[in-house]
């Protein structure tokens, strides 16, 4: 009997376990074309503010569980049916129900709260680096009478623009201090009223999602029903508990703020506090990669939720942005102004310098390994086919007389340490930013990656190989297509991505130039 796979200690520790995965890229597109509007139009028919706005703040970690856990119930359920046997090295959801445990829905809930408890814990010299942040900024110290804006969570593009700022102080804000009653013990809990109507809410969610599963082959889905209903509830009435204790004890709300990334939790509830109290809030882009998506939805819901005004790269990104705005998608109906950044700094520098043409020194850059967890803006392969994947393509590119290296994900389940799957390629460690110089050419297969963003701010060729996991805007991919070379994959029966490496290595060698237009357009505050 053939045994596969199922998580990346198993692909590393059984090296030659075959790799077979019974969902498709179409199906987790399938589940987030179901998930996405339902957690807009339930949130929406909430009967007063207050729920309304915590189902908004609970919304990022909800579509991501939603995902993750639906899917996993797929994968479980195909695999039953088609008589495929896993070999499991980790914990996870499927693992749990090939083993007869109940359904388990609450894990990503789970990461959440513990990610809330450490970031929240006393930091040591927290202070010290929020003051050093201020008067690099700010080129002095704050007064007592200043009214500053306030930071929290920044991010290059916040600091570049903040820091050219002639009109405004800012106060850099530290998590362990705003939510320093979160180390004082007991919070406050949601009251049996507020359960009962999460209560109602969640079974509403799952009443618009759970036919999507149904219909894709999920089965029975009572016990998937069961298991969200509960994680769901016990993660709003969590973050009720987190909103009530901030009113409480947060008196310092400054009249304005700036926040990078809008998914976290903690970077929610500041936004929404400072709303709360009749001032402002301007979020900023991560990534520098939201706008090659068709569709918005799940950008409404991360990143311009709570926002008055959301600040990009560039011009044209704000441009395709603003055009691709829908009240309908968005939690409360309202959506930000789309504006590019004041300052002459972006997200990333354009760097000069070609290397040896035709290349010789590939640089492959991959995305994280993140176990079972699927993030709404677009899917990941499952770790095993990505990893197998990561094997066949160095190798593939080695097999066409190309020096292969490979920079891993610094972060993730990994944490940077190469998964070796292949017989060639020399792994790096660092940061992108600082490895890059020594390829010719790069190849990336991860559209929602900061560091795709980044090769194509340098005059060095970059293929792309699609994998068929965004939609992308048409104007973007026309523009995209004029900077790399597109390599699309297919997949085969066992769910792995083909492609011809004779074509990858040729796309490496006739990859367009367009002179840095894409970058400039896109990407550099400069040019924007």
């Amino acid at each position: 009997m053939t045994v596969y796979a199922y998580d990346i200690t198993a692909v590393e520790q059984w090296p030659e376990d075959a790799i077979r995965w019974p969902t498709s890229i179409e199906d987790t597109h399938a589940l987030n074309r179901a998930i996405i509007p339902a957690v807009v139009a339930t949130g929406r028919q909430l009967p007063d503010e207050d729920s309304r706005m915590r189902w908004a703040l609970a919304a990022p970690v909800m579509d991501v569980t939603c995902l993750t856990v639906c899917l996993a119930w797929l994968v479980w359920q195909r695999a039953r049916a088609s008589g495929m046997a896993f070999r499991f090295e980790r914990q996870g959801i499927v693992r749990a129900l090939f083993e007869g445990a109940a359904l388990d829905a609450d894990g990503f809930y789970g990461q959440v709260r513990d990610r809330v408890a450490r970031t929240t814990a006393r930091q040591e010299k927290s202070w010290l680096r929020a003051q050093a942040h201020g008067f690099l900024t700010n080129q002095r110290l704050l007064w007592p009478w200043d009214r500053p804006t306030g930071i929290f969570n920044h991010n290059t593009l916040l600091q570049g623009m903040a820091r050219q700022d002639q009109q405004r102080r800012f106060a850099y804000l530290m998590a362990d201090r705003v939510f320093a009653h979160h180390q004082r013990g007991a919070l406050p809990t949601a009251s049996s009223a507020q359960v009962d109507l999460f209560h109602g809410a969640a079974a509403a969610l799952l009443e618009r999602i759970l036919p999507t599963v149904v219909a894709l082959g999920g089965g029975d889905v009572a016990p998937l029903r069961a298991a969200l209903q509960q994680a769901t509830v016990g993660y709003l009435a969590t973050v009720t508990s987190y909103d009530a204790a901030l009113r409480q004890h947060w008196r310092s709300v400054p009249r304005e703020i700036w926040t990078g990334t809008g998914g976290n939790i903690l970077t929610r509830l500041v936004r929404a506090a400072v709303k709360r109290e009749g001032g402002s809030v301007i979020g900023f882009e991560h990534g520098g990669g939201g706008h090659i998506h068709a569709d918005l939805g799940p950008l409404h819901i991360h990143e311009f939720a709570f926002c008055d005004r959301f600040v990009v790269d560039a011009k044209a990104k704000a441009k395709v942005l603003t055009d691709g705005l829908s009240p309908a998608k968005s939690l409360d109906g309202t959506v930000p102004v789309i504006e590019a950044t004041s300052a002459g700094k972006a997200s990333f520098p354009f760097r000069k310098g070609q290397g040896a043409q035709p290349p010789k020194r590939v640089m492959y850059v991959t995305t994280a390994f993140v176990g079972e967890t699927q993030y709404p803006l677009q899917p990941l392969l499952p770790d095993p086919v990505y990893a197998d994947w990561q094997g066949r393509l160095i190798d593939g590119l080695a097999g066409q007389g190309l020096e292969v290296l490979v920079k891993q994900h610094p972060e993730g389940l990994r944490k940077g340490v190469p998964l070796k799957r292949s017989q060639a390629g020399e792994f790096l460690g660092g940061r992108f930013g600082e490895v890059m110089d020594q390829a010719d050419a790069f190849v990336l297969d991860y559209p929602a990656t900061s560091t795709l963003w980044e090769a194509i701010c340098s005059e060095k060729p970059v293929v792309f190989i699609d994998h068929h996991l965004a939609h992308w805007n048409p104007e973007v991919w026309q523009d995209f297509s004029a900077r790399c070379a597109i390599v699309p994959s297919r997949m085969d029966a066992d769910g792995r991505p083909q492609v011809d490496f004779a074509e990858v290595a040729a796309a490496l060698q006739a990859a367009p130039d367009d002179g840095g237009a894409f970058a400039r357009k896109y990407l550099l505050a400069e040019q924007g």
